[in-house]
């Protein structure tokens, strides 16, 4: 009896600071009335039932209160209380029951938040957010009737979600009981203790100190510390940063089982591909920063708060995620000290604020993506959760939250929402994501809320940690691989192989994070990472590969091109810099506004991200005639090859010179200039190196897009020269033309097929001539024919700037299959089907300087006109 007396007592105290409110509001009850007689409601609706409700609850509730005062002082007196520490004894939720409201109204909404605000002892789950959204709230036994019974006849019956939260957290208790008991070390069966985890994570960084460190950036309240850790394989400092934090609530505990998953697979694993991500990215993570607070749910499993002293010690800790500098107190926060909301006394007035503040100044421009893990109800966060709206660059947001949410659903099925926090849960001023965006504008800032939706909410079982942990991991992939990279260090070098075995090796180096960009049967050329050029280096000299480096920073290169900036007039585009997708069609549109008599646009369908795919016809005759095709940009970072295009059009339409003008008295042009916008768009705001469309083609682990020019139906994934990995750059795609941008180029070509003499694809680098196949090497029947007009076309070219192309077919030179020009060839019998490796062959590469556009624009007009005059002689079917 003593000891079931005792842990009554206990139980109460634990909720002290709640009552506190509760004699604070007893006092101002009459108030209150006046305060709800007096104001005016829309509805009458409100004006009556919210009235009675309101009052009908102070009333019960205030009674209520009384008694369970006298129960605790009488328990305090009886069994000596004060001599029992009391750290030691756990709180108890018997009875406590979890109710979900969905106000339907603005009236209902507002009853629940006067509920909110004024009864602490009610612990909100779920807060109030927009009418239709969803509100939890744990409810006492004692106050159970009193509230269901003074909202039912205002609102909707609620749903019952948890009928009594002690069981949860004894079933919870037991299956954390027999994990340990198998396995005593930390692991993700289980959940660990605060001092557990900060030992794992010094003994992890001890095993991998060659990738791996901790520091301490801070002290909590009582003394704990602080810990981060860091994760780099390289760089020297300088690599972007995705920082992740957890259990900044202290209850949210499957949040830190989650971190210290994330930080085990990326020094440990090798399955999930996270490992990966460190050839292009540091990363550093806090797995607990409430360790006070986290401590502490060990005797209130239900703690969210810090755990420091205010009111003199009689109210315990404020929300760390509403003490943050960012526009602190701007409603969604509570100035009542025993709310579980309490903002605290000013801002950043919590050490674990100040200190994580601190730490992420320090870190601010080189951290790409911050995420903060929460609990529950599996949701995708974007700011500002304050009263600033949304963020300027929410579509980007919500765009790699969808990526995100695919991802993540991909293994389970498991289903995230993305979206503004007020727009999804409620206002929160003060929150750590608003204050990395708001205060560092960091690239992309989200708040996770994991798992579940309510049916165990903060007390989800270990048995959910692994699963929790694989598809967060899943949607973590996705999200950095659409960061965009600055390539800061990178190097492009050029190797040699003499061998298939050397081959081998170049082609498998993609694995690590090198990228094949460009290269012939003779070399390759390879973007490779700054932290694993010397162990690269090291493996290529060991194999007797010759090696060359070509450019030694990337990113100098990158910021030397120049992107249009200034209107365009007439639309006459210059030639001593690259234009956006959108300066592009605008030109196409504008131009042939201005040679209606001749030019005409007109679009060949839409991409995977319902970009229009713009092209111009540009013809003397109303009649048809043989028809002539030239595209560029299938691959997306090959931006000279879409400013060559056009260049083609401008000398089409504005061009003095006679021969010019007389190829349009005898065919017709139709001219696709970006034939991969998504991709071309996305080199432009992302990722400069970007090669393939953008399509999501069911990656488990997110990878992003197809190689169009291997997603034709010629021999499609035969003999090589492709891959069938989606994380590939040369990925063929799951089906020929499953990708919609092949799809509409096959269409459109199929649809002129009758009339198509001449097909020509532009892209870079490498100045190659290339003529069908790259299937095999057996010659095409009118081979001798194609490799004259390709040599005449190449001496041509050289004339002006002394530039040396080759000619020969795809598969002699660069060994290259199922491309749009081998269908064309094989599919639609074009008399003459070409493809161009514009300048250079391996300077610059892909990343050809602005102030090279107009010598390659001429000198290919040169090679050009060489092949319309043997294009009118006649291209024979078989060689004389």
């Amino acid at each position: 009896m003593r000891l079931f007396g005792t842990r009554l007592a206990l139980n109460v105290i634990s909720s002290l600071d709640s009552y506190i409110s509760y004699y604070i509001h007893m006092i101002t009850c009459k108030l209150r009335h006046v305060a709800v007689r007096r104001k005016v409601y829309k509805s009458s609706f409100v004006s009556g039932d919210a009235h009675h409700l309101r009052c009908s609850l102070v009333k019960k509730t205030s009674c209520s209160l009384i008694k369970m005062k006298a129960i605790i002082l009488v328990s305090l007196f009886v069994v000596g209380i004060t001599a029992i520490p009391l750290q030691q004894a756990k709180v108890k939720y018997d009875n406590y029951a979890v109710y979900r409201f969905v106000p339907q109204n603005e009236a209902e909404r507002e009853n629940l938040l006067f509920l909110e605000n004024n009864y602490p002892g009610l612990i909100f789950w779920k807060g109030v957010g927009p009418v239709g959204g969803k509100v939890d709230i744990m409810i006492p036994p004692h106050l159970q009737h009193e509230i269901l019974s003074g909202l039912q006849s205002v609102m909707a019956v609620p749903e019952p979600m948890v009928a009594d939260v002690q069981q949860l957290i004894d079933e919870e208790e037991e299956l954390n009981q027999i994990a340990r008991a198998k396995a005593p070390r930390l692991g993700w069966e289980a959940y660990y203790t605060f001092d557990e985890i900060v030992q794992w994570l010094d003994e992890q960084a001890a095993a991998n100190s060659d990738v791996a460190s901790v520091e301490t950036y801070g002290e909590s309240f009582e003394g704990r510390p602080m810990k981060v850790i860091k994760i780099s394989t390289g760089g020297n400092g300088q690599r972007p940063i995705i920082f992740i934090d957890a259990n900044i609530h202290a209850r949210e505990w499957i949040t830190n089982a989650v971190a210290t998953y994330i930080i085990n697979e990326l020094l440990n694993g090798e399955a999930s591909g996270l490992k990966s991500l460190l050839n292009t990215f540091d990363f550093h993570v806090a797995p607990v920063i409430n360790p006070d607070g986290y401590a502490y749910t060990r005797t209130d499993r239900l703690w969210r708060k810090t755990r420091s002293n205010y009111a003199g010690g009689l109210c315990r800790g404020a929300d760390p995620n509403r003490n943050f500098e960012f526009q602190w107190n701007t409603g969604g926060s509570s100035a009542v000290c025993s709310s579980d909301t309490y903002r605290g006394v000013r801002a950043a007035s919590e050490p674990e604020v100040a200190a994580t503040e601190a730490y992420l100044d320090s870190i601010k421009d080189r951290v790409t993506a911050y995420l903060s893990l929460h609990s529950y109800s599996q949701l995708i966060l974007i700011p500002y959760g304050n009263n600033l709206g949304r963020v300027p660059d929410h579509d980007n947001h919500m765009r790699v939250g969808g990526l995100v949410e695919r991802a993540i659903a991909s293994r389970y099925g498991t289903q995230f929402t993305s979206g503004n926090i007020v727009e999804l849960l409620y206002v929160a001023s003060g929150a750590s994501v608003d204050y990395m965006k708001g205060t560092h504008d960091t690239t992309l800032s989200y708040t996770f809320e994991l798992r579940d939706t309510g049916r165990y909410g903060f007390v989800l079982p270990p048995t959910q940690i692994i699963p929790s942990s694989l598809e967060f991991v899943d949607g973590l992939i996705a999200l950095a691989n659409d960061l965009k990279i600055s390539y800061s260090g990178y190097r492009i070098i050029d190797v040699f192989p003499e061998n298939e075995e050397q081959w081998k090796l170049v082609r498998n180096s993609e694995d690590y994070g090198v990228s094949l960009i460009s290269g012939d049967r003779e070399y390759a050329s390879l973007l490779v990472p700054p932290q694993i050029f010397s162990k690269l280096n090291d493996k290529l000299l060991q194999n007797d590969i010759r090696t060359n480096v070509i450019v030694e920073d990337v990113k100098k290169l990158i910021d030397l091109e120049k992107v249009n900036q200034d209107k365009i007039v007439d639309g006459r585009l210059e030639w001593d810099r690259y234009y956006t997708l959108e300066d592009i069609h605008q030109s196409l549109d504008d131009l042939a506004s201005i040679n209606n008599a001749t030019a005409s646009t007109f679009s060949i369908g839409t991409s995977y991200e319902g970009r229009e795919m713009k092209a111009i016809k540009i013809s003397k005759s109303g009649e048809t005639r043989p028809a002539i095709w030239i595209d560029a940009n299938i691959h997306a970072r090959e931006w000279i090859t879409g400013a060559v295009c056009n260049y083609i059009i401008d000398q089409l339409l504005n061009s003095n010179e006679t021969e010019i003008q007389s190829w349009l008295d005898e065919y017709d042009f139709y001219i696709l200039p970006i034939a991969n916008p998504d991709g071309y768009e996305f080199t432009h705001t992302t990722d400069r190196f970007w090669r393939k469309s953008r399509s999501e083609n069911g990656s488990p682990v997110g990878c992003i897009g197809t190689d169009l020019n291997r997603n034709f139906d010629f021999h499609w994934l035969e003999n090589g020269g492709a891959s069938s990995n989606p994380c590939s750059n040369t990925f063929a795609g799951n089906s020929p033309f499953s990708d919609s941008e092949a799809a509409n180029m096959r269409d459109f070509l199929t649809s002129i097929s009758s009339r198509l003499v001449f097909y020509l694809s532009l892209h870079s680098s490498g100045q190659y001539i290339l003529f069908p196949t790259g299937f095999d090497d057996t010659p095409i029947p009118q081979y001798n024919t194609y490799m004259s007009i390709g040599n005449l076309a190449a001496e041509a070219h050289g004339i002006r700037h002394g530039t040396n192309f080759t000619a020969g077919s795809v598969y002699n030179l660069i060994y290259c299959n199922w491309s749009s020009m081998d269908w064309t060839w094989n599919a639609l019998k074009a008399n003459l089907t070409f493809t161009y490796e514009l300048r250079d062959k391996g300077q610059f590469g892909h990343l050809l300087p602005p102030d090279q556009i107009y010598p390659s624009a001429t000198e290919f007009m040169d090679g050009l006109k060489v092949i319309m005059t043997e294009l009118s002689r006649g291209i024979p079917e078989v060689d004389p």
